[in-house]
């Protein structure tokens, strides 16, 4: 990302046919599947850190969700409290968890918070059973920096960035940047991941005072060399294979 940034900027030519390869959160399957696979096939990267989630013990906020519509039993309350949603079936779950999902998203991030645990206790669902999705220690992150790979922030707690003050919204940013640095030395991390894609006033302005050179979102198209280094676009490679993730990366779909 860095080389593709510095071209964007008109410091390098642009890479011919160029990809760049980026993780988001901090999962630790990141560390022990995906980064042997790219050493293998010698594929450069960049991981995105959540920096709250790194060495934490608990799942991001939507595999809680997804945990406890999974394992409650018979009928869960609805975002607004005020019908039950019955879960039937597996397709009635999968409802259940998208309805709760886009509700929660755009929360500020105490009020999400608050809502995800009562969700939990409402649901009847237990602790234990190990994380769904664990995430990276430090350690393992400054394993992924010493062996070349780009490493950069992700606010701290996955926050709506738009839903919350300018004052939260520049502690999530500034301070994620700075654990990063804190944490890995000799790490720039000069480039950021907008947790949802979503934009938040003077977040150019912000991501500058911090010494960060560009942003990626989530929304979905290819960039271009005169394209804008605050906001630029990816493709989720999500379930393609083959061809179908070949027409992905073309552009076609």
């Amino acid at each position: 990302l860095r080389q593709v940034t510095a071209a964007l900027y008109g410091e390098v030519a642009p890479p011919s046919r160029a990809v760049v390869l980026t993780f988001d959160d901090g999962y630790l399957n990141n560390y022990s599947i995906a980064a042997p696979l790219l050493e293998k096939y010698g594929i450069p990267a960049t991981f995105f850190l959540t920096t709250g989630f790194i060495g934490s013990s608990q799942d991001m906020w939507w595999y809680r969700v997804r945990r406890a519509v999974a394992w409650a039993v018979g009928e869960i309350p609805s975002p607004d409290g005020r019908k039950g949603m019955k879960l039937s079936g597996v397709r009635e779950r999968v409802a259940a968890v998208r309805v709760w999902e886009d509700s929660l998203r755009r929360m500020p991030f105490i009020a999400r918070e608050q809502r995800v645990e009562r969700l939990v206790k409402e649901c009847g669902t237990e602790p234990g059973g190990g994380l769904l999705y664990p995430p990276m220690s430090w350690d393992q992150v400054r394993d992924l920096a010493r062996r070349g790979f780009e490493i950069g922030a992700h606010t701290i707690h996955h926050v709506w960035l738009g839903a919350e003050s300018g004052e939260v919204v520049r502690e999530e940013i500034g301070c994620s940047i700075k654990s990063v640095r804190r944490e890995i030395a000799g790490v720039k991390a000069d480039a950021f991941s907008l947790p949802y894609g979503a934009d938040a006033m003077d977040i150019q302005s912000l991501l500058e005072e911090c010494g960060v050179r560009a942003a990626v979102t989530t929304r979905h198209g290819l960039a271009h060399v005169h394209g804008d280094p605050w906001r630029l676009p990816r493709l989720n490679i999500g379930r393609h294979e083959g061809t179908a993730f070949m027409m992905l990366l073309a552009g076609m779909v």
